[in-house]
């Protein structure tokens, strides 16, 4: 079947005016780069489909706000970097929250609500969960 390839212009010009064949493009093209870059970094197919989605919605604003710029930015590699990028940092952030409900570590422990544990690797526990930051 016959794909019709758009110019970055033509694509920057259908994001700003929601042309769904454009959208529609950058769907065939841009999310099973997105799918097969997040579940190689131990995502799942739902985060790959909400970070497609959050970078379609930045390079939009981006497009907006003029930060964009046609001439200097090639649209796969501008794509491209701010998918790495946003994921970079949702990873990062999941990493950082994690949370692991302590009656698992040790189902004989008794523990009373309220009481918290420090250690050396920054433990707090709340109602059961201890927060590893």
């Amino acid at each position: 079947m016959f794909e019709k390839k758009f110019t970055d212009a033509k694509i920057r010009d259908g994001i700003i005016n929601q042309d769904l064949k454009v959208y529609k493009y950058l769907d065939k093209k841009f999310r099973p780069k997105t799918v097969a870059h997040v579940k190689a970094n131990s995502g799942s197919v739902a985060d790959a489909d909400e970070l497609y989605n959050q970078v379609i919605f930045q390079i939009y604003l981006n497009i907006e706000n003029r930060s964009y710029k046609t001439k200097e930015d090639k649209f796969a590699a501008y794509f491209t970097q701010i998918m790495q990028n946003r994921w970079i940092d949702t990873f990062k952030q999941r990493n950082r929250k994690r949370k692991i409900d302590i009656t698992e570590l040790s189902p004989n422990l008794e523990i009373e609500d309220g009481v918290s544990f420090l250690s050396d690797k920054s433990e707090v526990e709340i109602n059961n969960t201890i927060c590893l930051n």
